[in-house]
C-alpha cells in the first residue's frame, strides 16, 4: 500500500498579521465594499487581504482578484502586490494539478533580486516549493521551503513558519526520511497554529509514526483526528487516517477492523466526491479479503478498483491492485488471467519510472527555457544600449530639426484617418439599419398580416353562414394559435424598437429572479401542459440579482417560450443556476431539437434566424435578439449550448451587485 498521495501540504494559511483575527463572511464583505472607494496602493493592499480570504476557499474567486492585483500592482510597480497576486495564481495552479503551470509561472520571479526579501516573496517560494513537490522532484521542493522559511523567520510569522514545517516535513515523509520529519514536526508550535494545521500534523505524526513501526503511537494520532470537525480538510484528514487505521489494522492481522476502517475511509472519500482516492480504500479492502481466503470477494472489489484506476490513469494505485489481481487469478488456478495481469503489472511499472523522468525533464526544460529567455533579454539589451549611445547625438540634432514638420504631418493624417475611420463606421451602421429595416418590414408584412387575413376570413364565413359547426371547431384552434404568436411577435417589436431608440430606460433592483422564473413557468403553464412538457426548476431557494426586473422579465419568458415551441410530448424543460461571488449563471436546458452546429452562430444576431416549432410554430429570431440586448445592458452576457438532435441549453448571467459600481 502506498501513502503518496496523502501526506497532508498547506498553503496560505493565516494573514500578513500574525495576530489577526480570522477571517469571516462579514470581514470579506467589508473588504468588498471598500473597494469601491479606493484606488492606487490602498487599493493594491485591501486586494491581497481579499486573497488571504480566497485562498484555501474558491479558486476561480482566487484567480479573479489576484489577475486584478497583478495588473494594478504592475501599473504601480509594487513588488509586494505582484508577488502576492503571482503566488496566489501558482497556488491556483497547485490546486489545479497544473504544477508544470506554477513553475513556469514562478521561476521569473524567484530568480530575481529584490531590495527587501518580506513576506510574499515568502510565500512565492512557499508556492513553488509546492508544485516541485507534488510532482515528486522533493529535494528541489524541499530547497524551496528553506529559502521560504529562512525568509519568515525574522518577521516572526509563527503561522507561516509553521506551515513551511509542515510541508518541509511532508516531503521528508515522501523520501521515507522519518526521522528528519519527526524532528521538524517536534520543533513546530502546532498548538499555537490554525485549526486546519493542527489535523494535518495529527496525520502527518501518524505517517511519521507509521514508518517508524511504532504502530501503537500511529494509532493514536490517527484516533485523535476524529476528534475535529467536518469541514472539507477535517473530512479529508478523517479519509486518510481510516485509511492509514485499515493498514495499521491489516499489519496487526486484525481483519475485522481494517475492514470497518478501510469502508469509513470509502464513505469520507465519497463526500468528498474524490474517486480517485477511493482505489486505496478499496485495495485495502481487496487486500483483507485476499489475505483471509475470501478469493471471490477480493476478485470483485480488486476489478471495482481496476475500472477506476483506468477511468482516472492513478497508476501508482492502479498497478497496485493489477499485482494484486495476478496473485488472486494465481490462487484460483486462472494461469492465463494471472499471465495477463503480471504482464500489465510490468508494464505499469515502466509507464511508472517514465512518467517520473518525465516529469523531471519537463520541469528541467522549464528552468532552462526560463534561464535561456533570460540570456537572450540580456544580449538584446546590451547590443541595444551600444547602438543607442552611437546614434544618440545624430538622432538628437534630426529629431529637432524634423519636430515641427513631423508633428504638422501627423495631425493632418491623423485627422484625415479618423474621419475616414468615421465614415467608414457610418457606413456599416447604415447598411445594418438598412438590413434591420427591410427584414422588419417584411415580418410585419407576414408575420402580422397573415393572422389578420385569417381572422378576416373567419368572420367572412360567419356573416355568410356557411361555415358549420365542424368546420369551425376546425379553424378557431388554429387561429388562437397564430393571435398567441402575433402577440408574443408584437410584444417583442415594442420592446426591441423601443431599446433601438433608447428609450428603454434601465432601473436595476434587487429581485429574487427565480420569482420570475416561477410566474413565467405559471403563465406558460397550459402550452407546456398542451404539449406533454415537464418543467423542473432545479434550485427553488431565492437568488437576488442586481438587474432591471423587467428586461430580465421579458428574456426568461423568451427562454421559456423557446423551448416550449422546439420541444414535444415526453420532452423536458430544466431551469437551474450557478452562484459565483459576483455573479449567478442561469440555464434554461431543453430537450428538443436542438440547433444544427452551421446556424449556431446566427442566433442573437441581426440575422433573424428562425425555424418552425415542433408543432409548426412560427418565428422570427426577434425574440433572442431582444434578450441578448436586455442581458448585456444589465452588465450580463448571453451564450447557447446545442447538440442537434438532443437539446439546446441558454445559459445567461447576470450581476449580484451593481455592476457599474464594480467596475
Amino acid at each position: 500500500m502506498g501513502f503518496r498521495i496523502f501526506i497532508f501540504i498547506l498553503f496560505f494559511t493565516g494573514t500578513t498579521n500574525s495576530i489577526a483575527e480570522p477571517f469571516t463572511v462579514s470581514n470579506i464583505d467589508s473588504l468588498d465594499t471598500q473597494l469601491k472607494s479606493q484606488n492606487g496602493l490602498e487599493l493594491a493592499n485591501t486586494l491581497i487581504e481579499i486573497l488571504e480570504y480566497y485562498q484555501n476557499i474558491n479558486v476561480d474567486s482566487s484567480v479573479f482578484y489576484a489577475t486584478k492585483l497583478i495588473t494594478l500592482s504592475d501599473s504601480l510597480k509594487y513588488t509586494d502586490g505582484i508577488l502576492a497576486g503571482n503566488a496566489s495564481l501558482i497556488n491556483a495552479d497547485f490546486t489545479k494539478g497544473a504544477y508544470y503551470s506554477g513553475i513556469e509561472r514562478g521561476l521569473p520571479l524567484v530568480n530575481q533580486n529584490y531590495e527587501e526579501e518580506g513576506y510574499h516573496l515568502a510565500n512565492l517560494f512557499l508556492a513553488v516549493g509546492n508544485c516541485y513537490g507534488s510532482l515528486g522532484l522533493y529535494r528541489s521542493g524541499i530547497e524551496y521551503y528553506l529559502r521560504a522559511r529562512e525568509i519568515f523567520a525574522p518577521l516572526n510569522s509563527f503561522e507561516k513558519l509553521n506551515t513551511v514545517a509542515n510541508n518541509l516535513g511532508a516531503l521528508y515523509i515522501r523520501l521515507g526520511n522519518f526521522e528528519s520529519a519527526l524532528e521538524v514536526f517536534s520543533n513546530m508550535n502546532i498548538a499555537a497554529g490554525s485549526k486546519a494545521l493542527r489535523v494535518t500534523t495529527k496525520v502527518n505524526f501518524g505517517f511519521i509514526y507509521f514508518g517508524l513501526n511504532d504502530l501503537e503511537k500511529a494509532e493514536n494520532y490517527f484516533l485523535d483526528v476524529f476528534d475535529f470537525g467536518d469541514d472539507a480538510i477535517e473530512v479529508r484528514a478523517k479519509a486518510i487516517s481510516s485509511f492509514k487505521l485499515g493498514d495499521l489494522y491489516t499489519q496487526k492481522k486484525d481483519y475485522q477492523q481494517a475492514l470497518t476502517y478501510f469502508n469509513r475511509s470509502l464513505d469520507y472519500f465519497s463526500i468528498l466526491e474524490n474517486e480517485a482516492q477511493t482505489m486505496n480504500p478499496l485495495n485495502g479492502i481487496a487486500e483483507v479479503y485476499y489475505k483471509t481466503g475470501k478469493l471471490d470477494q477480493a476478485k470483485e472489489i480488486a476489478l471495482q478498483s481496476e475500472r477506476i484506476g483506468e477511468k482516472t490513469q492513478t497508476l501508482s494505485e492502479l498497478n497496485s491492485v493489477v499485482s494484486l489481481l495476478a496473485d488472486i487469478y494465481k490462487e484460483q488456478g486462472d494461469y492465463k488471467k494471472a499471465f495477463e495481469y503480471s504482464i500489465k503489472n510490468r508494464a505499469l511499472n515502466d509507464s511508472l519510472n517514465i512518467n517520473q523522468r518525465n516529469q523531471e525533464i519537463q520541469v528541467k526544460e522549464a528552468e532552462y527555457n526560463f534561464e535561456r529567455k533570460e540570456e537572450e533579454l540580456r544580449r538584446e539589451q546590451s547590443v541595444k544600449l551600444k547602438n543607442q549611445r552611437i546614434v544618440l547625438s545624430g538622432v538628437t540634432s534630426f529629431f529637432l530639426i524634423s519636430l515641427v514638420f513631423i508633428f504638422v504631418f501627423y495631425s493632418s493624417k491623423k485627422n484625415k484617418e479618423k474621419a475616414n475611420l468615421r465614415l467608414e463606421s457610418l457606413n456599416k451602421d447604415l447598411e445594418e439599419t438598412n438590413k434591420i429595416k427591410n427584414q422588419l418590414f417584411s415580418i410585419i408584412a407576414h408575420d402580422l398580416r397573415n393572422p389578420l387575413s385569417s381572422l378576416y376570413g373567419l368572420v367572412t364565413l360567419l356573416e355568410m353562414k356557411v361555415a358549420d359547426k365542424k368546420e369551425l371547431e376546425r379553424l378557431i384552434p388554429e387561429l388562437v394559435s397564430q393571435f398567441k404568436h402575433t402577440s408574443t411577435l408584437l410584444n417583442n417589436l415594442l420592446n426591441w424598437s423601443k431599446s433601438q431608440m433608447q428609450g428603454y430606460k434601465i432601473v436595476p433592483t434587487k429581485f429574487d429572479v427565480n420569482e420570475l422564473v416561477r410566474t413565467n413557468i405559471e403563465l406558460l403553464s397550459h402550452r407546456f401542459k398542451e404539449k406533454e412538457i415537464s418543467v423542473v426548476i432545479k434550485d427553488e431557494n431565492s437568488l437576488s440579482v442586481f438587474a432591471d426586473k423587467n428586461m430580465i422579465d421579458l428574456v426568461i419568458l423568451n427562454l421559456l417560450s423557446n423551448a416550449l415551441k422546439y420541444c414535444d410530448k415526453k420532452d423536458e424543460v430544466t431551469i437551474y443556476s450557478e452562484s459565483k461571488p459576483d455573479f449567478i449563471t442561469f440555464s434554461v436546458k431543453d430537450t428538443g431539437t436542438g440547433i444544427p452546429e452551421n446556424k449556431i452562430g446566427l442566433l442573437f444576431t441581426s440575422s433573424f434566424y428562425s425555424t418552425n416549432g415542433t408543432r409548426n410554430e412560427a418565428g422570427t429570431g426577434l425574440g433572442l435578439m431582444l434578450c441578448k440586448e436586455f442581458i448585456e445592458k444589465n452588465g450580463g452576457k448571453i451564450w447557447v449550448e446545442s447538440d442537434f438532435g438532443q437539446g439546446t441549453t441558454f445559459h445567461f448571467t447576470l450581476p449580484v451587485t451593481d455592476y457599474k459600481l464594480d467596475s
